[in-house]
Formats: C-alpha cells, sequence, structure tokens
C-alpha cells in the first residue's frame, strides 16, 4: 500500500534535485557573467586611463621629453640686432612682436668674439674696455626684452673653440662659462652656443663647457647647433646622444647656404629630409638663414613644418 508514496517521495526527490541543480548552474553561470562584467569594466576604464597617461607621454615627447631629458621649449625666433641705439632696438622688438613673434634671438657676440654688450665679467677680466657708452648693459637689455613680453635667446660664438691650439681652447673655456652664465643670471632666457663646423673630437670639450655653465647658473637654458656634416653622419649616433645628456636642446644648423635664394627653400627641404632621426627624436630647433624677401621666408619656414620640425629660428 505504501508503495505509490514511495514512488511519489522518490519523483519530488528527483525533481528537488533538478531544481537545485538547475539553480547552482544558474547562480554560478551569473557570477561567471558578472565576474566578466567586471574584468571587461576594468579594462575599459584602465584603457581610458592608458590613453589619457599616453597622451601626456605624447605632449611631452612632441616637446622633447626623451629618456629622462625635460621637455624642450618650442620657439619661432626672429632675430634682433643688438649693435643699434635703443631707440631703434626698441623698435625692432616691438616690429617683432606686431609681426606675431613671441620669441627674438640676438647675437651677444661677433663671429671673431667681439661682445656687443657691456660685461662685468669680460670688464674685470680685462677682455672688454671699461666705461664703454656705445652698448647696453645686459640687464638693461633684458629689462627691455621684458617689457616686450618675449622669449630671449641670446647666441655667442665662442669664437677660440675654432682654434686649433688645445691650450687656448682650455683657457677659453672658463671665460666662455663665466660669461654665458652672467648672461643667463641677468634674465635672458636661454643661450645657443654657435661654434660652426668643428672637428667632432672636440665635442667633448663643449660638454665639459656645458656641464660648467649649468653648475654657474643650474636654472639656465642652454644649446647646442650642430652642422649638417653631424647630423648627417651614420655614425654620430652616439656623439649626438652624449650632447643631448649635457645640453637643454641641441639646433639644427641650416642658416648657411651655398645656393642662390630661390633655391634656398629647397636646399633646407632636402637637408631636413637627411636628418629627420634627430630633428624628431631630441624636438630640435632649425636654423635659417636671414632674407629680406617675405615670401622667401614664409617657403623656408614652410619646408621647415613640412619636416615635422616645430621650432624654427632665424639666424643672423
Amino acid at each position: 500500500m505504501n508503495t505509490p508514496n514511495r514512488h511519489m517521495r522518490y519523483r519530488r526527490s528527483v525533481y528537488r534535485r533538478r531544481r537545485i541543480k538547475i539553480i547552482a548552474i544558474t547562480v554560478s553561470c551569473a557570477v561567471v557573467v558578472l565576474a566578466l562584467l567586471f574584468v571587461i569594466i576594468g579594462n575599459v576604464l584602465g584603457s581610458r586611463t592608458d590613453g589619457e597617461s599616453g597622451e601626456e607621454s605624447g605632449q611631452d615627447t612632441a616637446q622633447g621629453f626623451v629618456d629622462g631629458h625635460a621637455p624642450v621649449r618650442e620657439v619661432r625666433a626672429c632675430h634682433v640686432p643688438l649693435n643699434e641705439d635703443g631707440s631703434s632696438l626698441s623698435g625692432r622688438l616691438s616690429s617683432a612682436v606686431r609681426s606675431g613673434y613671441s620669441d627674438v634671438c640676438f647675437e651677444l657676440d661677433t663671429a671673431d668674439g667681439k661682445l656687443l654688450y657691456i660685461s662685468e665679467i669680460a670688464q674685470s677680466l680685462g677682455k672688454q674696455t671699461s666705461g664703454a657708452t656705445d652698448m647696453r648693459t645686459i640687464s638693461s637689455i633684458v629689462s627691455l626684452l621684458d617689457s616686450n613680453r618675449v622669449y630671449s635667446i641670446g647666441i655667442t660664438h665662442i669664437s677660440d673653440f675654432s682654434s686649433d691650439d688645445d691650450l687656448v681652447r682650455s683657457a677659453a673655456a672658463g671665460f666662455y662659462a663665466a660669461q654665458i652664465a652672467e648672461a643667463l643670471r641677468a634674465g635672458v632666457d636661454d643661450v645657443l652656443i654657435y661654434v660652426g663646423d668643428i672637428p667632432t673630437e672636440r665635442y667633448g670639450e663643449l660638454i665639459g663647457l656645458a656641464d660648467q655653465i649649468h653648475r654657474l647658473s643650474p636654472e639656465g637654458n642652454l644649446g647646442l647647433s650642430l652642422p649638417v656634416s653631424v647630423l648627417s653622419g651614420a655614425d654620430n649616433s652616439a656623439l649626438v646622444d652624449k650632447l643631448w645628456n649635457a645640453f637643454d636642446y641641441l639646433a639644427a644648423d641650416l642658416s648657411v647656404q651655398d645656393n642662390t635664394e630661390s633655391d634656398t627653400a629647397d636646399q633646407i627641404g632636402n637637408e631636413l629630409g637627411g636628418m629627420l632621426y634627430y630633428l624628431l627624436r631630441y624636438n630640435m630647433r632649425v636654423l635659417v638663414p636671414n632674407t629680406d624677401d617675405a615670401a622667401l621666408t614664409q617657403r623656408i619656414a614652410d619646408a621647415v613644418w613640412a619636416s615635422g620640425a616645430k621650432s624654427i629660428q632665424i639666424m643672423p
């Protein structure tokens, strides 16, 4: 008589176990789905954060942030000569600002080493006649530049480094370090060392000079121009890396051109194409020749921008 009841209880037991299995499977699936959702959401958020970091990193790279090097300021600088009377210098600065330049460059000395401003360091060492009245002091120059709100770039030739006498170069290094540090301490925003085409083995001495200047003016911004011969040489990668680590920025010197004016822009474009690795890796400044032809100046600038370079400096 109890057989039907036993069958009923058995069937209920079977159904109960099936329902428990179904519920367990459903719960397990739900847990897996939730876990996957959390992973997906985490990846999306992580990718978004990485993307933002990548954008910041990309901005740093675009400004020259390579191998721990500080970002390089991008400039578009025109040349303003110092060896004129004050009113004329003021007028040229105002004209540069009206033309859209927020950066200007000027020679601190001539190619043969004559200073174009009154230097207390040079006078104290007997390298400049005291009491000069036909030139401005570096402080008054900086004051005038600040009043026009322009970024100032001094150019120095350190002419004695072209000497083949290592004793002459060694003796001159201390003076040049003090002279450049004097300009930086006075408020010149950065100083570009322009030495032309010197033997590559002499660049090691320039690294030592840069160390001295940075010791005297730790906050100073110091650059070095490099000729096409260095930047187009396949074996100069290690040298350029060392110079990059020693200086705050590097500049590709294309300011001296042999062609006629009509061919200048094309030649600059061709030469830039041969140094793109260095140019873009270090966000190098491009030095171009000065010209009174506005159309030619624009063609030269267009050639620089087309290469991917972001900074241009019109030289004297």
